[in-house]
């Protein structure tokens, strides 16, 4: 006899579900009320230490104890592959937004620039994305709210009388913000869906292949099937709602006929049920489930038992097994190890349901969904893949999973996010359990918008630096990494992925690592500070009107002089109360002359006005402040006219005020005057910034996304903290960079050169923090000045670099949480950030000789491969 095949079932009967309102409200067939928790910011238990992860895990316990006897709660994770073309469409669409904004202020040759930058930025993640199998991960609790003592089944539950529907609709409601709350608590941000988006996740299960192929999305396409049922309507109109519905969710045929997979309409799926946790549970075990390269779904169902019926059974557990245990004993023969461990967890499991009141006995089922990704699935393949995760669970827990042969209906219908576990592979745990195996976990460490930086380690989520993140308190970001490691090329790359969006910014640059970036765009400026030939200044006299000048500026001059000026005897330059005093009146002084001469305000004034001051002084006969002021103006010749470091203070500023892109070159710079070239540069991009940032909320510019916003490399950002002046000056900055819009990013070898007041007062404020591949020694000093967990310190010192293919970096990005991403880019990308003196720099510079000095011509090169034969055979022939 043939084969009896089972009908298909239709996704109607599936669903189950009666309506979905606008505000987010579900209703099942069956009467229970449904609201659906998206989490935003999920656990890295990975990178926390076992008193942080305790604490989560008794956090997500009080979770647990909200759940009333009856009730029940689902927590569902989701990944599906990285929509890439979507990705690449959002960021051509950035980046022509800022393009055009250009063309129009009349810079059309920096909007083809911006355009092609980024091209190069779209090539990496194209290529990258798909070479990782990059993923999108979702986590969403579905709260389901069954009346008590209610009837159940019928239509939709409205049967009851409208009082008691609309007060279910309340608690409901209730129940939910009770649980957003507890999440809220231990920082896990949470928000509610709405119906179209309760819709579309839905839809994304029972049409997979459509949920990522670019299709319109169901909320988009069916907008009617949304609506909220009326107490008291005709049995005909609830039918109709609920037949909407399911037709605008369920547009793929199911097919259940297979032992061991499930069609869905062309995909094919395999559902697999955990038939135990681990015996000694950790937060964190249930991310080996979710570490498939495969598409997947992962559904926990926890249901809340009564406490008192669940204390008393287990005290006659124990009882029996204590009884039959002393019955063995007496009989003289030995008692078997295991009934013993059994009557030991029989006693513990009392003790605990006696003593403690938040602990409970719950009802707990665990299904993995996986799908084989593309339009021919093959079934065999994803089986492999089910028994790839079943060994490497295996390894590392007691935990096993169930392929579900001939049950793979009933697994599927529990993996999905209705709050539905129709597989009811339930096992009773404890809380302790319990909240250990909630899957509210990841390993992402990104904020939702911004630069894209690399991809999680594990996880393969693509995750975004945004350095304007509305959760950071500032914009601070530290750069670290030993020599070679990619630090600066990384910097590099941060730029080239926020310039082609519009970002204008400023570097100090003391190697030369960021000239070719420069030299791309079209407007861009190199500033060359100090030596014998170089005429560029930047005068830190510059105001727009002399007649008005804050008190910051001439506090800012003082802090200058305190640099030039000082002796250096310990605290790094420092005046005396006395010298500050007669600085800061011959300052305002010279403001109030060219207020009235029309003179360039500089240093060979203040000299002369403290000469004028000297010869007042002496003249009325106060000798020790005429020898004062005439120290004072000795001590300035340096600084003025043709002397050696005039270039800081008396010369004429040289910057253009409008360059989308400004490097200050101080390889001339000594390093005695370094840290004074810096404050002088910083205080210059700060006015800039002001001045454009005042401009833009007048609304005088662009209106992309990164308009109005700014940004300052700095190199050696050590050097400007370790004196007090300019410590507290650029802290001071630093905190102020959230109210300018700058993105301050702070480039450092070696992290212990922090190691002073301003710089420990640095560290611990930047709100985000970039570390690649460290000298072992600075593993100690960044553990105890961080406060590292150990495991944040086993996570850093596995960092590694392969030149030209990738380098991983941990993120510790504020709030948003801490994990490791690897940074890969496309050879353009690669060639415009790298800063190798020894085996790239000489192709580079070839490859601008071969492009007669064009450097786009000379980027093409670089990213042709037949242009690299050509060289090779051509250093084999010599």
């Amino acid at each position: 006899m043939g084969r009896v095949r089972r009908r298909a079932r239709t996704g109607a009967e599936v669903l189950g579900l009666a309506s979905i309102s606008e505000d987010g409200l579900a209703i099942g067939s069956d009467g229970t009320y449904l609201r659906y928790l998206e989490v935003l910011c999920p656990v890295n238990s990975l990178v926390a230490d076992e008193q942080s992860n305790e604490r989560v895990a008794e956090a997500f316990g009080g979770v647990l104890a909200r759940l009333e006897a009856g009730q029940s709660l689902q927590l569902y994770v989701q990944a599906q592959p990285l929509a890439v073309q979507e990705l690449l469409a959002r960021e051509a669409h950035a980046v022509a937004l800022a393009a055009n904004a250009c063309r129009t202020s009349g810079e059309a040759g920096l909007a083809v620039a911006m355009s092609r930058l980024g091209s190069a930025v779209e090539y990496s993640l194209g290529t990258h994305c798909e070479a990782v199998a990059a993923m999108t991960v979702r986590y969403v609790i579905v709260a389901p709210w069954r009346l008590k003592g209610s009837r159940r089944g019928g239509r939709d539950g409205l049967s009851l009388k409208a009082g008691v529907h609309e007060r279910a609709i309340r608690d409901s409601l209730r129940h939910t913000d009770g649980l957003r709350s507890d999440l809220d608590a231990i920082g896990l941000a949470t928000r509610l869906l709405e119906g179209g988006e309760i819709l579309d996740l839905l839809w994304s299960r029972f049409d997979p292949l459509a949920g990522t192929g670019g299709s319109p999305s169901a909320s988009f396409m069916r907008p009617d099937a949304l609506g909220a049922p009326c107490p008291g309507e005709s049995m005909r109109d609830a039918q109709t709602r609920s037949l909407s519905l399911s037709e605008a969710i369920c547009s793929a045929p199911l097919d259940f006929t297979s032992r061991s997979y499930v069609r869905v309409g062309e995909s094919v799926e395999q559902v697999s049920a955990v038939t135990g946790v681990p015996e000694h549970t950790w937060l964190g075990w249930m991310l080996h489930f979710m570490q498939t390269p495969c598409p997947f779904a992962l559904s926990v169902h926890v249901h809340a038992t009564d406490r008192l019926r669940e204390r008393q059974a287990q005290k006659r557990r124990w009882k029996r097994l204590r009884g039959v245990n002393l019955g063995v004993e007496r009989r003289g023969a030995p008692v078997d190890p295991e009934a013993e461990e059994r009557e030991r967890e029989a006693q513990e499991v009392t003790r605990d349901l006696a003593i403690s009141a938040g602990v409970g006995v719950y009802r707990m089922s665990a299904y993995l969904q996986l799908r084989e990704p593309g339009s021919e699935p093959d079934p065999l393949s994803l089986g492999e893949q089910m028994q790839s995760v079943s060994r490497e669970v295996m390894l590392v827990s007691d935990a096993r999973l169930d392929r579900g042969a001939f049950a793979q209906r009933g697994l599927w219908e529990a993996s999905l996010p209705l709050a539905r576990d129709r597989a009811k592979r339930t096992r009773k745990y404890l809380t302790r359990n319990v909240a250990d195996s909630l899957p509210l976990l990841s390993t992402g460490c990104g904020s939702p918008a911004g630069i894209a930086l690399g991809y999680a380690q594990p996880g393969r989520t693509l995750e975004r630096l945004d350095p304007f993140d509305e959760q950071h308190e500032n914009h601070m970001l530290i750069v670290n990494g030993k020599s070679g490691t990619g630090k600066t090329m990384t910097v590099n790359i941060l730029l080239i992925r926020a310039l082609c969006k519009g970002l204008r910014g400023a570097i100090i640059d003391r190697a030369g690592h960021f000239q070719f970036l420069a030299s791309l765009i079209p407007g861009a400026v190199q500033v060359a500070l100090g030596g014998r030939t170089n005429r560029d200044a930047v005068c830190p006299w510059d105001v727009p009107d002399p007649g008005r000048v804050e008190q910051s500026k001439v506090d800012y001059l003082l802090s200058l002089h305190a640099l030039l000026l000082a002796r250096h005897d310990g605290d790094h330059g420092r005046l005396d109360d006395l010298e500050e005093n007669l600085l800061s009146l011959a300052i305002r002084e010279v403001y109030s002359r060219c207020s009235l001469t029309g003179e360039q305000p500089r240093e060979l004034l203040l000299q002369e006005e403290l000469y004028r001051r000297e010869a007042s002084e002496a003249h009325a006969g106060a000798s020790d402040i005429a020898a004062v002021l005439r120290n004072l103006a000795l001590r300035l010749n340096n600084y003025v006219a043709d002397g050696p470091y005039a270039y800081l203070t008396d010369w004429p500023t040289t910057v253009a005020a409008d360059s989308p892109l400004t490097i200050f070159d101080t390889r001339s710079i000594p390093d005695s005057r370094a840290a004074s070239a810096l404050f002088v540069i910083c205080e210059h991009v700060t006015a800039r910034i002001e001045r454009d940032r005042n401009a833009y909320l007048a609304g005088n510019g662009p209106a992309h996304e990164w308009a109005g916003r700014y940004a300052l490399v700095t190199d050696e950002t050590w050097k400007l903290i370790e004196s007090r002046a300019t410590g507290r000056w650029f802290n001071e900055l630093a905190r102020r960079s959230r109210h300018l819009a700058l993105w301050l990013i702070g480039i450092s070898q070696q992290l212990s050169d922090f190691d002073n007041e301003h710089g420990r007062a640095l560290l611990a404020n930047a709100s985000m923090r970039l570390f690649l591949r460290q000298d072992a020694k600075e593993l100690s000093y960044m553990r105890d000045t961080l406060g590292l967990t150990g495991e944040q310190q086993n996570a850093i010192s596995s960092l590694q670099t392969s030149k030209r293919q990738y380098a991983t970096a941990f993120l510790m990005n504020g709030t948003r949480g801490s994990g490791t991403v690897s940074i890969r880019v496309s050879d353009l990308e690669y060639w415009i950030a790298t800063s190798d003196p020894v085996g790239d720099e000489p192709l580079r510079r070839r490859a601008l000789r071969d492009a007669h000095s064009d450097p786009w011509e000379a980027l093409r090169l670089l990213a042709t491969p037949a242009w690299h034969a050509q060289l090779a055979s051509e250093h084999e022939a010599a």
